[in-house]
């Protein structure tokens, strides 16, 4: 078995994610996602070639994604063509605004390996433009956000949603923040100080924040948002500002230093 260390919201079996569920198999899963993984996973030097070219049931069993031979739900949304069918809505959606006008919209849903990915990619590239200054005869380019701690804002909002509400995953951009929303808020107990602050990490979903990591698509629970902060440091006045009122939310400002 392999999982990221870190204590549970809850004991694990009463976590959503981690329960068994009914009227699906391995044989259901999406094959081209479950190699995706695989790959990742080995060039990421987190899991061994050796448990990584297991048949699917024992790759599964390694990665703690059965409970008595059946699926976990956790195993449904990270590979599942159609996670949605078998567990309600699940989806990512990414929109432009200028002031309370849609410009554009993006929705993402199939596994939830390829989906986080397709997320971060599109916020990227397509709703990350660049600005370019000159001062004198020397061409400044200001990056709108540093790339990093963009994707890592992503993968934590889908990592640690809590994806028995049926709520999507919610990305809104505007000329100047970006600001990321997912279900669930923070422990018992915790403030965002809490968060900000050393921590030991606390896991929703430990199982599918154990595949991340192993596929190298995050780093280790409670690194991630001291590495965000870090990020901003050098090319912004304003650190990324989070939130959890019931639910977690994070705003990315605008850089306004040159680099």
């Amino acid at each position: 078995m392999v999982a990221v260390e870190g204590r549970h919201v809850e004991d694990a079996c009463r976590l959503w994610t981690e329960m068994p569920v009914g009227g699906v198999s391995v044989s259901d899963l999406d094959p081209k996602a479950l190699e995706d993984f695989r790959r990742l996973a080995v060039s990421s030097g987190r899991l061994s070639p050796e448990v990584a070219g297991l048949p699917r049931e024992g790759l599964l069993e390694a990665l703690d994604l059965t409970v008595g031979g059946r699926l976990k739900r956790a195993a449904v949304l990270l590979f599942h063509p159609d996670p949605g069918r078998v567990l309600g809505p699940t989806y990512v959606k990414i929109g432009m605004f200028e002031g309370p006008e849609l410009l554009f919209l993006d929705e993402f849903s199939g596994p939830l390996i390829h989906r986080a990915i397709m997320a971060a990619d599109i916020l990227t590239t397509k709703y990350m433009l660049r600005t370019v200054k000159h001062d004198g005869i020397v061409r400044m380019v200001m990056d709108r956000y540093p790339e990093l701690a963009v994707r890592e804002a992503v993968m934590n909002a889908v990592v640690h949603n809590d994806y028995s509400q049926g709520i999507p995953i919610q990305i809104k951009v505007t000329a100047d923040d970006i600001w990321i929303f997912n279900s669930g808020g923070l422990p018992s107990g915790w403030t965002v100080d809490t968060l900000i602050g050393r921590h030991d990490p606390v896991l929703r979903n430990p199982s599918i924040a154990s595949a991340f990591y192993r596929a190298g698509l995050m780093e280790l629970s409670g690194s991630g948002i001291g590495m965000m902060g870090f990020l901003f440091e050098g090319c912004s006045d304003f650190p990324p500002v989070f939130r959890a009122d019931p639910d977690f939310s994070v705003e990315l400002r605008k850089p306004t230093k040159a680099r």
